[in-house]
């Protein structure tokens, strides 16, 4: 059945975890996506260590524009960058602190019982 294809599309897609506190950050939408996969990855896996190229189509966003966003968000000090070798993806890590820093900063109360989401889920 076409509905239930869809469902499982739905739950299966892949999927970038944007806590209620990056929306306090001075960054654009498509920088908190970008910082949103990263997040994602260290929160799930540890790191993030994924191809420009195949985080560029799991956003929807060109290469060079991943790649911009990525640098501009290293110089505001929210992503901290380790290099693993040429022909290689570098890691790419949140720096939560600076983050939380600078969302509160901007008006970010934490509300919730963990910080993570907007009602404490």
């Amino acid at each position: 059945m076409v509905s239930d294809d869809l469902g499982r599309t739905a739950r299966e897609a892949p999927f970038v975890r944007v806590p209620f506190w990056m929306l306090w950050l001075p960054i654009t939408y498509r920088q908190a996506q970008a910082l949103g996969l990263v997040y994602t990855s260290q929160y799930d896996e540890g790191e993030f260590r994924m191809s420009l190229r195949e985080a560029g189509r799991i956003l929807n966003i060109d290469r060079a524009n991943l790649r911009r966003d990525l640098h501009k968000l290293m110089q505001l000090g929210f992503l901290k960058r380790e290099s693993n070798g040429n022909s290689r993806p570098a890691t790419y890590l949140v720096d939560v602190v600076a983050c939380m820093v600078e969302a509160r900063r901007n008006g970010f109360e934490d509300t919730s019982a963990d910080g993570e989401t907007l009602g404490g889920e």
